[in-house]
């Protein structure tokens, strides 16, 4: 597929056709209602999906390093395993959403709704979540190592003894 601007209908079409793992690397995807869509391995690398409805989509193992996804509703998606390191999810709506050993190393996560998502084993290394809210969150086994933690919001999270927490950072 080529780059640039397509519609949430020729998105739809290459998933009804029961294609996995669909190319859509730096296409501009900002805006579109793409809710409970199937991306499954779907390649989207340095995509634009800012603002876009993503709403309980299926987005494990994609790939969406780079991608800026700045004000998305992603809410209740799941990203197991996905690849969002260096991704731009400021401001993203990610409430209740299933982030399961997915990589956000460097992702910008400044001022997200984390709230009661599901972390374990995800690693944050490096990421800012500046601003964000984790009440209700499972980081259990998360690797938060140089993660900004100023200002986030940590009220009745929940973390085990393997969680890697920034150096002088102590949960309370």
């Amino acid at each position: 597929m080529q780059t640039g601007k397509i519609t949430a209908k020729d998105v739809k079409a290459l998933i009804k056709k029961g294609k996995k793992g669909v190319t859509l690397n730096e296409a501009d995807l900002s805006g579109l209602d793409l809710r409970g869509c199937t991306l499954t391995k779907a390649e989207l690398k340095r995509a634009n999906l800012s603002g876009a409805n993503l709403r309980k989509a299926d987005l494990r193992k994609a790939k969406l390093r780079k991608a800026n996804m700045a004000g998305a509703n992603l809410r209740k998606a799941d990203l197991a395993k996905a690849n969002l390191s260096w991704a731009n999810l400021s401001e993203a709506d990610l409430k209740l959403a299933r982030l399961k050993e997915a990589d956000l190393r460097w992702a910008n996560l400044s001022g997200a709704n984390l709230s009661g998502a599901d972390l374990r084993r995800t690693d944050l290394s490096d990421a800012n979540l500046e601003g964000a809210n984790l009440s209700k969150a499972d980081l259990s086994g998360a690797n938060l190592r140089r993660a900004n933690l100023n200002k986030a919001v940590l009220d009745k999270i929940n973390y085990d003894k393997y969680t890697e927490w920034p150096d002088g950072f102590k949960p309370e």
